[in-house]
């Protein structure tokens, strides 16, 4: 078995890049639905982002078009994650394959559900039809053609280093759209490369591991990715986080589990 140590910069640089690259725009990230009917005139456009606002946002939802709202109505977004992950060194998205969020927004719930599927079964039209069948937060939209993981319209170079990556794509993915708690948890780690000293940490291990991230090469060229983040909201923890990868597949066995946690200052 042979080990790899990645420099926590490198970890650090790819999920700055993931949370400042895959945001939405205002519109979808805190709709404020207006209806025709309340008589309110939104300000002229500036620019080409505001123009198109206005045409998603100046509509009602009895229109039956998929606008952005903060009324408990799924809606497809405009963002296409394709865009950012075709950016990441090592990685890609297969051939004929396309990515799409839809958003949930009610008060204070925010919930992102990205998916994959082909290229053929992705039309606009296709992609609004699922939401004729979603109406809860818990039950989002799942078109047609959806695959089971969206990581399996992942592809690229197989080097070490693009597992690490497909590791942290993964969780960004996965809150993507998403808002508030309990909706955002990987958002509320950083990753480390050893304990924090600003905390007393009361270890689940008998000793502190090393918290250095790293790629173990395995035998029939299987990859286990190991790295550590620190959790910065109460309760403060050190987690752990291991995908297993088999030859020829983005798509991880996954583990993220608690190792430490920062002891609670005497009252």
């Amino acid at each position: 078995m042979t080990t790899q140590i990645v420099p926590l910069e490198s970890l650090q640089k790819i999920q700055k890049f993931l949370q400042v690259a895959l945001t939405l725009p205002a519109a979808e990230q805190n709709p404020k639905l207006m209806p025709v009917a309340t008589g309110n005139v939104p300000p002229p456009p500036t620019s080409l982002a505001d123009l198109g606002d206005l045409f998603r946002m100046g509509s009602c939802l009895e229109d039956g078009v998929s606008l952005p709202n903060d009324q408990g109505h799924w809606f497809l977004s405009m963002v296409d994650p394709a865009t950012t992950i075709n950016r990441l060194p090592g990685l890609s998205i297969k051939p004929d394959y396309r990515f799409a969020t839809y958003l949930y927004r009610l008060r204070e719930i925010g919930i992102g559900h990205t998916v994959a599927l082909s290229e053929s079964m992705a039309s606009t039209a296709q992609l609004e039809s699922a939401l004729h069948h979603a109406d809860k937060p818990d039950y989002p939209p799942q078109p047609v053609g959806t695959l089971p993981d969206c990581m399996a319209a992942i592809t690229g170079d197989q080097t070490p280093m693009s597992f690490m990556v497909a590791s942290i794509l993964r969780r960004e993915l996965q809150e993507f759209g998403c808002l508030g708690e309990p909706q955002q948890n990987w958002r509320r780690h950083r990753c480390i490369a050893a304990a924090p000293t600003q905390a007393r940490w009361q270890w689940r291990t008998e000793a502190a591991p090393d918290l250095r991230p790293r790629i173990r090469l395995l035998p029939h060229d299987q990859m286990i990715v190991e790295f550590f983040s620190c959790r910065v909201h109460p309760s403060i923890a050190i987690f752990q986080h291991l995908d297993q990868y088999k030859k020829g597949s983005y798509v991880a066995q996954s583990i993220d589990r608690p190792l430490a946690f920062a002891e609670q200052k005497a009252s």
